[in-house]
């Protein structure tokens, strides 16, 4: 399968903020795309993909195979993902969902870097921090 170079930019920029986030987007005991309405919030892999404009509060509580949350991620990447590319998001906000002891958010890195290779044999994801991550 391949993924689109948008996709691959926004999968990275998600990771390398939950890896400096260093921890799960939880509210009430929920992981939420986005933990609050204040700036710099806690968010989950997804909410990472959202830009401001395009998030509001009723997309919490919705799965990501919902229509109104599909609609505000491709509205964010500025295209209409496939659904191999769904498919991905799908894994890795799982990976983001279960994450529920510090050894496994320590292992971000590992199993968000499998995952891609597993979609796309011929990805090789970087999540270190750069200084473009306004692209």
């Amino acid at each position: 399968m391949i993924i689109s170079q948008t996709v691959r930019t926004a999968y990275e920029k998600a990771v390398r903020a939950l890896i400096q986030q260093n921890t799960r987007s939880r509210s009430a005991g929920s992981c939420m795309y986005r933990a609050s309405s204040e700036p710099g919030c806690n968010k989950c892999f997804i909410g990472h993909m959202l830009a401001d404009e395009q998030y509001y509060p009723e997309l919490e509580g919705n799965a990501i195979d919902m229509l109104m949350v599909q609609d505000a991620v491709d509205a964010s990447l500025g295209c209409e993902l496939i659904s191999e590319e769904w498919s991905l998001l799908d894994k890795a906000q799982g990976i983001h969902d279960m994450a529920i002891l510090k050894e496994s958010i320590a292992a971000w890195p590992v199993a968000f870097a499998k995952l891609a290779t597993r979609f796309d044999p011929d990805w090789t994801p970087v999540f270190e921090a750069r200084t473009d991550d306004n692209a």
